[in-house]
């Protein structure tokens, strides 16, 4: 009877990350990256990915009386060797605000990438790569940070739940080969 009632986008994404060719698993439940991105909501549990520098998903889900809202907290986490760069890389947070041609209602002409000024040549790095930009345009506004409270490594905030298309999982895991190469530059 549980089971019925549970709240399956975990399990949906995981079917849509294997049937795009990703080594991906469910996580046990328990570990310490479910608390990345759910100090105020419910965290439904990790996918372990192993193919691609995007290395599990957190998905998490905040409810209130007026509905719920999902977010995709996707983990990226650092080598010992790029921890050399830690003390440059400190509390960088990266956010896009996607232009509409007309405000709430229009089609999405734009993304623009800001920073909160330690981010170097990273941000107009993503910026410049077409295939990152494309997903924002499409998905949704994504907020990247390094984080050092819960794990040595960088978190990808995606702002609802989606089904990725195989060009979507592409522009992830080019946002993880990103967020390596300057953390190890």
């Amino acid at each position: 009877m549980r089971e019925k009632f549970r709240d399956k986008t975990r399990d949906s994404l995981l079917d849509a990350l294997t049937a795009l060719g990703a080594q991906a698993e469910i996580a046990e439940r328990g570990r310490y990256e479910e608390r990345v991105g759910s100090s105020w909501a419910q965290s439904l549990g990790l996918i372990d990915i192993a193919d691609c520098p995007v290395r599990w998903v957190n998905v998490v889900r905040q409810s209130n009386q007026y509905g719920s809202r999902w977010w995709l907290v996707f983990g990226v986490p650092e080598a010992d060797s790029d921890l050399r760069r830690r003390e440059i890389v400190k509390d960088i947070q990266i956010k896009t605000a996607r232009k509409r041609s007309f405000p709430l209602f229009g089609r999405v002409t734009d993304a623009r990438w800001t920073d909160n000024g330690n981010a170097g040549g990273l941000t107009s790095a993503l910026a410049a790569d077409r295939a990152v930009d494309a997903f924002v345009r499409q998905v949704s506004d994504v907020e990247i940070r390094n984080d050092d409270e819960h794990f040595r490594g960088w978190t990808l905030r995606v702002g609802k739940r989606f089904t990725p298309s195989k060009r979507d999982w592409d522009a992830l895991c080019a946002i993880g080969e990103h967020l390596l190469a300057f953390a190890g530059a």
